[in-house]
């Protein structure tokens, strides 16, 4: 939710990382273990959902 709502904001592993209290290593080995992507693919997933909606609405 927390990468969601600053999806607008420079985002990355360190940023996330240290947002949630977790070693980049161990944070990024978690959510690919969870999400079956990467960290990085899943912000640029999320953007450009969020980009072609934009497109489509106006």
């Amino acid at each position: 939710d927390w990468i969601d709502e600053h999806i607008d904001q420079p985002l990355n592993i360190d940023v996330v990382a240290k947002k949630s209290g977790y070693s980049k290593w161990y944070l990024q080995r978690m959510f690919r273990t969870v999400m079956n992507q990467t960290l990085g693919d899943y912000i640029r997933q999320r953007r450009l959902l969020l980009a072609a909606e934009a497109l489509r609405t106006t």
